[in-house]
């Protein structure tokens, strides 16, 4: 690997700024440009195509994705003055024609979408003017564009370089994710163009009941990495998480009114929480009976048949054992050992309260929950972390000395 030179290196914390916006998105830009069947070119020229009569609003730059339904690209709108708007990029998301149920399936997502307007921890919809689309009798998808890649790459990279997420950035990732649950157990609470803080209980939520809306297809490529917010705890540590292609969502039955829904989303988070930490996206493992912490001292020995069996202890010493027992329980195999919305919401913000540099500094692994090693961590391994760029650098607080990572 070609040595990066350092002087790209930005170094942020509460009172500096995320690396470079314009300059990381190009380059990001160019590492996802997929491999296009002739379907996928042929829908892609056709959006660009839709642009040529804007050009001076817009300007089409790449293909980002594609599959069996559809194709989706980046476009850029211009900086304007009248109205003031700074340079935003944007997804264009289409269906192709032959694709079977492919136009209904996007039609969910631009539906659901609506619904969930205002989560930040939710892709968004972007309304253009002028909008190339409104004329058009198929369905177009715009949503913002998040630049930092995938939790799927995030691990490939992280696995590749034998370095393991620090728990500051798990506590934080979970964070997001369950905040998502939230969303979607409470949607058509935002407007257009606003966002919400962050996801919260709503106030009557104890006489609201939940709705059993379930996304239909979580998984590590379906959740991107966005920027650090200094507007939000979690979001000070590790930059934001936003789940995105809701074609698959669907309100399922509970007719035993026992949340079904939201205890599937508990448990898909969980499975993915479970990836981040062993660095492996195996979706289904086989579900073993494995030990729990005690809770008190005299306590007999808990155990709990999980979906996420590796967890177990001695395996990943360097893993916050809350967390490790959190994650185990809520993939049990049993719905009724996983915690509630209410009580997962609860434990997670206390860890992220109280799990500080200053918690960790008498675990072995103290160094890499230190905040530069942290802050070094996310800018090495998600805000410059192609696997094309240049070797990361070997600071003391955040390099990758192979000895102190247990894989």
């Amino acid at each position: 690997m070609v040595k990066r030179n350092r002087n790209i290196s930005v170094k942020f914390g509460l009172q500096a700024p995320t690396p470079p916006r314009g300059r990381r998105r190009r380059r990001n830009l160019r590492r996802t440009e997929p491999d296009l069947d002739q379907l996928a070119v042929r829908e892609s020229d056709k959006i660009k195509r839709y642009f040529q009569d804007y050009k001076k609003h817009y300007k089409f730059d790449t293909p980002i994705a594609n599959g069996q339904h559809g194709v989706a690209v980046v476009v850029t709108r211009f900086a304007r003055k009248d109205p003031p708007s700074p340079e935003i990029s944007f997804v264009v998301k289409r269906a192709y024609d032959e694709s079977g149920d492919a136009i209904e399936i996007l039609e969910n997502e631009i539906q659901w979408l609506k619904r969930l307007r205002g989560a930040p921890h939710v892709i968004q919809i972007v309304e253009l003017e002028p909008d190339p689309f409104k004329d058009f009798n198929r369905p177009t998808l715009v949503t913002e564009y998040v630049e930092n890649g995938t939790l799927t790459e995030l691990i490939e990279r992280a696995s590749f370089r034998r370095r393991p997420v620090p728990n500051r950035i798990l506590w934080a990732f979970y964070s997001c994710l369950v905040r998502t649950c939230i969303a979607m157990a409470w949607p058509d609470r935002g407007a257009a163009g606003e966002l919400q803080a962050n996801e919260q209980f709503p106030t009557d939520w104890k006489e609201r009941p939940q709705r059993q809306l379930i996304h239909g297809d979580l998984h590590p490529d379906n959740i991107v990495i966005g920027e650090l917010s200094p507007l939000a705890d979690e979001h000070l540590v590790a930059p934001i998480l936003k789940v995105v292609d809701w074609g698959l969502a669907r309100v399922v039955p509970d007719l035993h009114n026992v949340g079904l829904g939201v205890t599937v989303n508990i448990f898909d988070i969980s499975r993915i929480m479970r990836m981040l930490i062993t660095l492996d996206t195996t979706f289904e493992l086989e579900p073993k009976r494995v030990p729990l912490q005690p809770t008190k001292p005299d306590e007999p020995p808990r155990y709990c048949m999980t979906a996420s069996p590796n967890l177990a202890k001695p395996n990943y010493l360097h893993l916050d054992d809350d967390l490790r027992d959190l994650v185990i329980q809520c993939t049990s195999t049993n719905r009724d050992d996983r915690p509630n919305l209410e009580a997962l919401c609860n434990i997670i913000s206390l860890n992220m309260g109280t799990k500080t540099e200053t918690y960790y500094r008498q675990a072995p692994y103290s160094r890499w929950e230190r905040e530069r090693a942290v802050q070094n961590y996310v800018q090495q391994m998600i805000f410059y972390g192609s696997d094309d760029e240049a070797q990361h650098s070997d600071d003391d607080d955040g390099g990758n000395d192979d000895e102190d990572i247990i894989l």
